[in-house]
């Protein structure tokens, strides 16, 4: 056990090392004791290791003291500081890994406003909440400083004075070839969980997937999450809809390729053409509840000005009719000044008959 709490204080640290690209400081003590007085060997041998990491970016310093023993992990403290606009911040918590229990936290911010200092102090811990607010300012001789406190140490409920629910607390930095947006989370009972997330990271040779990566710890648990993203654009007139199967956390176990579309210009017109069969990926919403679709679009300058149209023919699977026809729909928008202009839609279906047909025009002055 105490082997494994050492590799792996010391993995920690030299990937920490290796794989900054930012400022990354910090030590390692151990202090190994021999007692040949001891008739067993278990007794006989004890150590104690500390590990003290910080890592500065953009003006921002934080810390992580790890407390390695004979009874394994004894002590974990985070702390943090910088600077926010006019103020200074510093923050602390205070972890017990061995039960495991938040045991405190601490944050500060000072600044100076109008030559006027301010200072607020948050602690939680014992299930309660405190605020001390302090004001400092020098005029001539007179001097004035002012304090408001909140909360109540003999609080015999042992719940928040404050009402206080919960404080999220955002970071996003650069971290080697990454984004990483980090948040961290205290309930009024304490420490609740903190997480790191990046989006859109390649692979290597996998130039249509990419994967969103959230690495969650809470005081008792850690899990890492892997989401991959698709884009299965062919940056060309065909493009396919496409869905992919997975399993566990980055499995890939099927590829369906559920779709075909086609576009694309002969001068003013435009083509598209639609087909889809499958059921995995999402149906374009263009289709309604068509499996395809032809459409001709256009804009162009007509005897008196722009002149937009489109027309669209749908088709229904395993339909009686000529073709699999089933369905018609048409757009016309024709402006003939800055002040008048005309709209029509129309759509057929070939069971039913005309079920749309609209005419508008639209006078300004």
């Amino acid at each position: 056990m105490r082997r494994v709490l050492i590799v792996g204080a010391v993995a920690v640290l030299g990937l920490a090392i290796c794989g900054s690209a930012q400022s990354f400081g910090g030590s390692w003590q151990t202090k190994i004791t021999l007692d040949p007085q001891q008739a067993l060997f278990t007794d006989a041998i004890s150590f104690s290791s500390t590990v003290k990491a910080d890592y500065t970016i953009g003006g921002w310093t934080f810390g992580s003291s790890t407390v390695v023993g004979d009874t394994g992990w004894t002590d974990q403290d985070l702390t943090v500081k910088g600077s926010l606009g006019a103020f200074s911040i510093t923050g602390a918590v205070d972890l017990d890994p061995s039960i495991p229990l938040f045991q405190k936290l601490s944050a500060t911010a000072t600044g100076t406003i109008a030559d006027v200092l301010f200072t607020t102090l948050l602690e939680l811990y014992d299930g309660d909440a405190f605020l001390t607010l302090t004001a400092s300012a020098a005029a001539g001789l007179l001097t004035v400083d002012a304090s408001i406190a909140f909360g109540d140490d003999d609080d015999p409920d042992g719940v928040c004075d404050l009402d206080f629910s919960s404080v999220k607390i955002g970071v996003d930095f650069p971290f080697c070839c990454a984004e990483v947006e980090s948040e961290i989370t205290f309930s009024c009972i304490g420490f609740e969980k903190v997480t790191f997330s990046a989006q859109k990271i390649e692979i290597p040779g996998l130039p249509w997937v990419t994967l969103d990566a959230s690495l969650e710890f809470t005081l008792q648990t850690k899990s890492l999450t892997l989401t991959p993203n698709f884009d299965f654009s062919t940056g060309i007139c065909i493009d396919f809809y496409i869905a992919v199967s997975t399993f566990g956390n980055i499995g890939f176990e099927s590829l369906y390729i559920d779709g075909v579309k086609l576009e694309c210009d002969f001068g003013d017109v435009k083509f598209t053409g639609i087909s889809f069969w499958g059921t995995h990926a999402a149906k374009p919403s263009a289709l309604g509840d068509y499996w395809e679709m032809y459409k001709i679009e256009s804009v162009d300058d007509a005897c008196c000005g722009p002149f937009e149209f489109d027309i669209a023919v749908f088709f229904e699977q395993g339909s009686p009719n000529l073709f699999d026809v089933a369905a018609f729909e048409a757009n016309l928008d024709l402006t003939v000044s800055s002040t008048l202009s005309f709209d029509m839609t129309m759509e057929y279906e070939i069971n039913t008959g005309l079920t749309l047909w609209t005419f508008g025009f639209t006078l300004k002055w």
